[in-house]
Formats: structure tokens, C-alpha cells, sequence
């Protein structure tokens, strides 16, 4: 393959080092931008930030009025229900990504929204800024590292306040270092934590920020442990970049249920967890249903909340009949980067059918058709779709993530497109 000079070329592979992955027929990146204004950036982000809120609220209130919404009725593993129902976080979810289709009308729609360990971090909060000084010289570039780390520095003036200079806080971020992916996102994020601690050394002198291969954190009775090398630590707050539907089955060696206590823990406030349990309500896609159910057959959400529900939250429905006669989409409740989906056509037949996933549930999505646009890669130009994201932190809407595909549905074969704002 031949590699073309480009804006890839600032790109350190150090924080995005699978850029030139060797499955990908061409490197990840686009040669191309997606040039946007400022003001379809600000649309997207403050539709980003209406459809969390909306969600937030439904899925605090599906968490601590469980016993007259159950948590059962989105299929959530009774595993994890007890442990969603006594989590009391500030936070539904502390880093999220919202991933939307625009339809040809224009108008965007979320199709997913990743509340539990949402990626891209490095694309987007660094990748854009080098795309935007490339084919924007002279343009400003907004400390948005500053918006990403804003649970950390919140939790530091408040939950840690007092302990800073009585005790030291020691935050740890966690990934599993054989995902080249989930290991980047994770450091990117540590680095942008540990330099921000160090610029504010004066207050957080004795704030310790490491990173830590899931496998070597120790799960005891009274918290979560980790040996960097200079003896065992206890952990303050974890960010942990492993799937909670993967956690709660994770066991020790001998036996010990390792990712429940976890848990247990976290909801004893014996350490922090970033993001908290209860975001896998939000990242449950049935959660999406509930939400049109409600909108169309009840008065829980207020008339703005209704029109941001059915105008820019994608149909979603658990009964498959609901979209008898139109081309829809069936998704694993936790399915993530558009694995195990397959679409079937308005007469029932499949069109695409995905590897059936055996290990949660279902729901039915409508397929929302979007325009055809072409980028140019390192093979050629190429001609697909694009899925838009925006990342909300703490509540707030932050940076825009694209992506493009050849292929109807957005899956880890993805192009990284460069957003840059005009």
C-alpha cells in the first residue's frame, strides 16, 4: 500500500499507534477532513446534550425506582441489578459517546449511545486538533483535553478534597493491554490526567495518577489494590476500560468473583469508579425503547422531551412486528462497534445477517438511510456513509468523533474521519 503525504504525517503513533494497522486494507485515518461549521458542531453537541439528559434521567429514574420500574424489564442480567439499583453516583455516566446517523432530511439520530467504556478518545480530542492546525493554519484550537478529564478534576475539589494532603489520592486507570485500542484510550486519558495534576502541582502534590493491565489489580474485602513496582497501593478511583457485562463474570484463579466485589466495593464507597456501574443502563440499548414507549403512551416526559425522544433518538422498539413492512435493524442490547447486527428488509427477508450474540438479548432498531459520501484514502477514493459522535463528559457536550464505512453498518473496519471546523 502506498502511503500518501498527508496530515497523518503529525500524527504521533504513540497515542494512536493503530493507525497503520496491518487488517486494515488502508491506513486508519482519511486523507480527507469532513470540513463543518460552527454551527452544525454546536446542532450536534447540543443535540448530544438534550438526548443525555433526556436518558440520564430515564435511566436514574429505571435505577432508583426499581422496585416500580424494574430493571428487569430492559432484560438487565439479574447479576448486575442489585448492584445498578444501590449505586448512587452523581453521575449516570461520567464519559460518554453518542453516536447519531443523519437521515437524508438532515436530521441527525442517536443509534447508540456508549455510556459504559466509549472509545475514540485519542481521535478526538487529539487526532482533530492536529487535523484542524493542518488544514486550518492560523485557526484556534480549544484546550478540550480540560473537558475529558473534568470527572477526575471535579472529584478532586470535592469527594477527595480532604484528603489530598491528609492521606494522598491515588487514581488509577485500567485497560487490558492486548487491545492495542482500549490500551491508547486509556493512556491518552492518564496522560491528559497526569498533566493536568502536575500544572496544578501546588494543589495536587500528593495526587498520584498510574495506569494498570486490569490483570494486576487485587480485589480484597476492604478495596482494590495495585503494585507499580514501589509496593501495594490502595486505589482511590479506578477508570476502568472493560465492559460491566464483562466484569461481573470475571473470577480469580481460584474461583474468587473478582468483578461482583468490584462492585460491592464501589457501592460501599471503598473507591470511585469511572464510569459507575449504573452507566450500563444507559448503554443498554433497550433503554432506547423504553424511551419511545413512554413518549408515545404516557406523560412521564414533558412535551420538549417527547420531541427530542421521537425526532432525534433512532425508533426502537422489542417487538419486531412494530416494524412489520420497513427495513429495520436487530441489535444485541449490548452489542458495541456494530457487532452481531443484521438488517431485514421490509418483506422479512435479511439483507445482512450478523452472528447471532448468545449472550443477551435483542432489540429492533429502525435503518435510517444516509446519504452516500466519498473520502479519500491512502487505497483511493472510497464511497460509504458516516456516523457522527459527540462525547459528552460529565453532562456536557464536548468533542465530535466521525466515522466512515462502506458498509451500512459502522463496524470496527471504520474509517477515522478528521472533523475540522470552518
Amino acid at each position: 500500500m502506498l502511503k500518501k503525504s498527508s496530515w497523518i504525517d503529525s500524527l504521533d503513533e504513540n497515542i494512536i499507534p493503530y493507525i497503520d494497522a496491518p487488517d486494515y486494507e488502508t491506513r486508519y485515518p482519511t486523507l480527507s477532513p469532513l470540513y463543518i461549521s460552527v454551527s452544525e458542531k454546536e446542532k450536534i453537541q447540543y443535540l448530544a446534550r438534550e438526548v443525555y439528559r433526556v436518558m440520564a434521567k430515564l435511566a436514574e429514574d429505571v435505577r432508583s425506582k426499581s422496585s416500580v420500574m424494574p430493571i428487569d424489564i430492559i432484560n438487565m442480567t439479574p447479576k448486575l441489578t442489585p448492584f445498578i439499583a444501590d449505586d448512587d453516583s452523581e453521575y449516570v455516566t461520567n464519559i460518554a459517546r453518542l453516536d447519531f446517523v443523519k437521515n437524508k432530511s438532515g436530521t441527525y439520530k442517536v443509534v447508540e449511545i456508549n455510556a459504559d467504556t466509549p472509545c475514540a478518545m485519542p481521535e478526538a480530542f487529539y487526532g482533530n486538533d492536529a487535523a484542524q492546525k493542518y488544514f486550518a493554519a492560523g485557526s484556534s484550537v480549544n484546550d478540550h483535553d480540560a473537558a475529558l478529564i473534568e470527572p477526575f478534576a471535579e472529584l478532586l475539589e470535592t469527594k477527595l478534597k480532604g484528603r489530598i494532603n491528609l492521606t494522598g489520592v491515588n487514581i488509577t486507570l485500567a485497560a487490558n493491554d492486548a487491545y492495542a485500542e482500549d490500551w491508547a484510550n486509556m493512556m491518552y486519558l492518564k496522560n491528559c490526567l497526569a498533566d493536568y495534576v502536575k500544572a496544578h502541582f501546588d494543589k495536587y502534590e500528593f495526587v498520584n495518577v498510574r495506569a494498570a493491565r486490569l490483570i494486576d489489580l487485587v480485589v480484597k474485602d476492604d478495596g482494590v489494590y495495585h503494585d507499580a513496582g514501589e509496593g501495594e497501593y490502595k486505589i482511590d478511583v479506578l477508570y476502568r476500560l472493560h465492559p460491566l457485562e464483562l466484569l461481573m463474570d470475571d473470577e480469580s484463579d481460584d474461583g474468587y468473583p473478582v468483578g461482583l466485589k468490584l462492585m460491592d466495593l464501589a457501592n460501599m464507597h471503598k473507591v470511585i469508579l469511572v464510569n459507575p456501574i449504573k452507566a450500563i443502563l444507559m448503554q443498554n440499548k433497550a433503554m432506547m425503547a423504553i424511551a419511545h414507549y413512554l413518549a408515545d403512551n404516557t406523560g412521564y416526559f414533558d412535551d420538549d422531551e417527547k420531541q427530542i425522544v421521537r425526532t432525534n433518538i433512532a425508533a426502537t422498539s422489542m417487538d419486531a412486528k412494530d416494524f412489520a413492512g420497513r427495513k429495520f435493524l436487530k441489535k444485541p442490547i449490548f452489542g458495541r462497534e456494530g457487532c452481531n447486527i443484521s438488517i431485514i428488509e421490509p418483506d422479512g427477508t435479511f439483507s445482512y445477517e450478523a452472528e447471532e450474540a448468545d449472550d443477551c438479548a435483542d432489540i429492533y432498531q429502525e435503518f435510517i438511510d444516509s446519504d452516500i459520501v466519498s473520502v479519500e484514502t491512502d487505497a483511493g477514493r472510497w464511497e460509504g456513509k458516516f456516523t457522527y459522535s459527540c462525547f459528552v463528559i460529565n453532562g456536557r457536550p464536548s468533542r465530535l468523533f466521525v466515522r466512515f464505512s462502506p458498509y451500512d453498518i459502522t463496524g470496527i473496519e471504520a474509517l477515522f474521519v478528521p472533523v475540522v471546523v470552518k
